[in-house]
């Protein structure tokens, strides 16, 4: 393996790539209500750093990963710990310029990531946990990053939440929902049935369809509600999630999902840098 394929793996694998996206989807809420809000911007990249690779290291501990990404975490093991110890005390650091009451806001979320891979019922054979349980994955991601990416930020910055806001936050949940769609297609044949996520219930092509009609009804409900050049920058977002979901099949590229389809809201966050300069 080459050089460059070896940092770009690990970029991804390592969930880099998809802690920067989320800081670009904080910064977008900034853009869309005119707010500064660089901490809490590193603060979400730091801590779904760190969330997302605890969530690695308990799978691989309990065997949840595929035979590929376990051997990848065996030969770069101490490298994501070193990944892991950086991002916590990054997350410590930032918290010093953090609102207690956007903290205190964000706890629920927090929660749900914790159950998210914690056994919900312990007892008995089968300890399932809020990923495994049916209609519950897709939602729980969600309402997560909706939250993370628009509440918490908003009320750091002191904006009072009203309508725009739960608007804009409907738009974030119903965006990120769809934006899930690729990775549980990717994932219809690993996924325990039990799960139930949408592509087992609807099947791939109605997976699709389905998100593709999502994404026109949120281009129609948001039309009006914003100004033209917010509303352009959301529907960048919308155009190449739906092409990200054209392109979505069972048997994906490596990194389709994980590198590609995770770009879409920092490919966004930089057309909109590159029209405003």
């Amino acid at each position: 393996m080459s050089f460059l394929k070896k940092i770009g793996t690990f970029y991804v694998n390592a969930h880099i790539h998809v802690s920067l996206a989320a800081s670009c989807m904080v910064f977008i809420t900034g853009i869309v209500f005119r707010i500064a809000v660089l901490e809490v911007s590193i603060f979400a990249g730091f801590s779904t750093l760190l969330s997302y690779n605890i969530i690695r290291f308990i799978k691989y501990k309990s065997f949840g990963l595929n035979q590929n990404l376990s051997d990848w975490f065996e030969r770069n093991k101490w490298k994501v710990w070193i990944l892991m110890f950086v991002s916590f005390f990054g997350v410590l650091y930032m918290l010093l310029f953090l609102k207690t009451i956007a903290l205190l806001v964000l706890l629920p979320f927090v929660l749900i990531v914790m159950l998210y891979m914690a056994p919900v019922f312990p007892d008995g054979i089968s300890k399932r946990t809020l990923r495994n349980l049916p209609f519950v994955k897709i939602f729980s991601i969600a309402i997560t990053w909706s939250g993370v990416t628009v509440i918490f930020p908003l009320l750091n910055s002191g904006v009072t939440v009203d309508r725009v806001v739960w608007f804009f936050f409907l738009y974030q949940f119903l965006f990120v929902f769809v934006w899930t769609l690729p990775f549980d297609i990717r994932d219809i044949t690993h996924d325990a049935q039990e799960m139930k996520t949408i592509p087992q219930i609807l099947g791939v092509k109605r997976t699709k369809r389905s998100g593709m009609i999502l994404l026109i009804l949120i281009s129609f409900l948001f039309f009006h509600f914003f100004e033209n050049s917010v509303f352009f920058l959301l529907l960048s977002g919308i155009l190449f999630l739906m092409v990200a979901i054209l392109f979505s099949k069972a048997k994906q590229a490596p990194f389709y999902a994980s590198f590609w389809v995770e770009s879409i809201p920092i490919w966004q966050f930089l057309l909109f840098v590159c029209i405003d300069l």
